[in-house]
């Protein structure tokens, strides 16, 4: 006869009288099945009777918590009992209390109260490192993390040279949950991943503001270190220390104060008229901006580098974003070999210049340089890539496109760089004679003779409140016939259907970066001059004939010709 094998009642009835058997005899602790062990220590922590003195000095250190039960338990610090983990607890025991808020009622200063044990945290990171040791698991965690952590403001506020304290109090003032245990680890865990260092510094166009970019600006400029100092409101001993260590560089504070200095010079700078100023031979426009900025060549090479790989996922993807590229741009750094890691990271430094921003509050009149529709159709990529830098040297220091010449690589003498900023420093100090109104008497008490007013420049900016008003109307509207015209560009690929249904037509361009009031206006003309008018006649809320009147004399004061009807 074959031996009978015990039911599943059987075997519980057993379990259940060693149960009660341990029960009575505590003592009594031979162990020999792993869910019984657990069992039994959990009923023995719930049974342990609360130190009051005890949780009373773990509230005032909350760290305590976590090691005071031991390796293997946490102690709650609203009731005092042990556990593994907190969460079911809190929110079972505890009037559905969130372990967020516990955090925060229970947290003190630098001293987080722990929601595991350590037994349990150092288990999930063994899972954590062996799910690592895969490289595409690794890049799906990652991505996974990603989702649930704000990535894109971190990286915006640590190329502005915040903290990771400061990121942290960001994080959790403009969003709920954003790291269950510890955000600043959590903030380091990124930052490192892409490259930053552990101290904080200033990034512009891509580059680290450290000592040595301070002092290579000086000498571009040809200013001693009296004169650097007192331009740019920095100690003077600044410039006088050791490269090395590098501790010495200077503070973010410091140097986005050197940043806006030169941004106002080298915006000061460009609009001289080097062509009929001969005091200042050999300085040009060109020259100018390369002396102040080199840094723009390696940028446009960056766009260069890595625009055909966003290329190639923006056509792959149709219906995708701007969020989406900022996720695939991270996938491209952390997948990155050795040899492109370097490359696609200075682009990561400098994509928050070209891609939309979740930090800064940006009217949204203010498009993205990077153009979607662009990057999607035909167009050759270098001269993508030129466009955008052309156009970010416009937005901070108001270029031409005529004066960002990159091939240009020949800085202005610091002889003459050192003659050009005194010249600016004089306009500066002088204060503008202002013209004495009509009518208004001289010394000797007799109505004196208004001068002739000098002739304005070509283009040159009205002085009038309301004609500088008008002026910068017909210049907006200008400004943006390029952008209509790509614009109907991709509206003539599209079916005839679609073209004359405009509820069709908006989520067919949308994805391509295009604004529901600039598709409505493109839907409206064939021509792009008069849907940038349109368009600038919406959001200005003005009638179209005076918007079209304003662009017609912004025209006519490029050409030089005289103003007629001047409204």
């Amino acid at each position: 006869m074959p031996e009978r094998r015990s039911t599943r009642r059987e075997r519980l009835a057993r379990r259940l009288a060693r149960l009660r058997r341990w029960e009575a005899n505590s003592s009594a602790r031979d162990f020999t099945d792993d869910m019984t062990r657990k069992r039994w220590r959990r009923r023995e922590a719930r049974r342990k009777p609360v130190d009051a003195a005890e949780l009373q000095l773990c509230r005032e250190n909350p760290e305590l918590a976590g090691t005071i039960a031991g390796f293997r338990y946490v102690r709650c610090l609203e009731c005092g009992r042990d556990f593994e983990e907190l969460g079911s607890h809190l929110y079972s025991a505890h009037k559905k209390m969130t372990g967020s808020a516990y955090q925060a009622s229970r947290s003190k200063l630098s001293q987080i109260a722990p929601l595991i044990s350590r037994a349990l945290s150092k288990a999930r990171a063994q899972a954590t490192r062996k799910q690592l040791a895969d490289p595409w698991r690794r890049v799906a965690l990652h991505a996974k993390q990603r989702r649930e952590f704000p990535s894109w403001p971190v990286l915006e506020l640590a190329l502005e040279g915040q903290s990771q304290a400061e990121i942290s109090v960001w994080l959790t003032k403009h969003f709920v949950d954003v790291d269950k245990h510890r955000p600043q680890v959590a903030i380091w865990r990124y930052l490192h991943r892409w490259g930053f260092e552990r101290t904080r510094r200033r990034y512009d166009l891509g580059v680290r503001w450290d000592l040595s970019q301070t002092r290579a600006l000086k000498q571009r400029l040809g200013l001693s270190k009296s004169e650097f100092a007192r331009m740019g409101d920095v100690p003077k001993a600044l410039l006088s220390v050791s490269v090395v260590p590098a501790g010495r560089d200077p503070s973010p504070e410091t140097a986005r104060k050197l940043i806006r200095v030169r941004d106002e010079l080298l915006s000061k700078a460009l609009k001289i008229d080097y062509k009929h100023r001969q005091d200042l031979w050999p300085c040009s426009a060109p020259r100018v901006l390369f002396t102040f900025v080199p840094e723009l060549v390696g940028v446009c090479r960056c766009l260069r580098s890595v625009l055909p790989e966003l290329q190639q996922f923006a056509r792959e993807n149709p219906e995708a974003g701007f969020d989406a590229l900022k996720e695939h741009i991270f996938e491209l750094v952390e997948r990155a070999p050795a040899a492109r890691k370097k490359i696609v990271g200075e682009f990561l430094k400098v994509a928050p210049d070209f891609l939309p921003s979740n930090v800064l509050k940006v009217s949204p009149d203010v498009l993205p340089i990077l153009d979607l529709q662009r990057l999607r159709s035909e167009d050759r990529l270098g001269r993508m890539a030129r466009d955008m830098v052309c156009e970010l040297a416009a937005r901070r220091w108001g270029a031409k496109p005529s004066v960002v010449r990159l091939e240009c690589r020949n800085p202005v003498p610091a002889s003459k760089m050192r003659v050009l900023l005194r010249e600016l420093a004089r306009e500066q100090a002088e204060p503008e004679q202002a013209q004495a109104p009509i009518g208004e008497l001289d010394e000797e008490g007799k109505g004196g003779r208004r001068p002739a007013a000098a002739p304005r420049k070509r283009g040159a900016h009205p002085k009038a409140a309301e004609a500088r008003r008008r002026f910068e109307i017909g210049r907006d509207v200008a400004g943006r016939i390029p952008r209509f015209e790509r614009l109907l560009q991709a509206k003539a690929a599209l079916p005839t259907k679609i073209r004359r249904d405009l509820p069709r037509l908006i989520p067919a361009l949308a994805p391509g970066g295009w604004s529901k009031e600039e598709i409505a206006a493109a839907s409206q003309s064939n021509t792009a001059k008069i849907a940038a008018r349109y368009f600038v006649s919406r959001i200005k809320n003005l009638e179209f004939k005076t918007v079209a009147e304003y662009h017609r004399l912004y025209l006519q004061s490029l050409r030089g010709q005289p103003l007629s009807n001047p409204l």
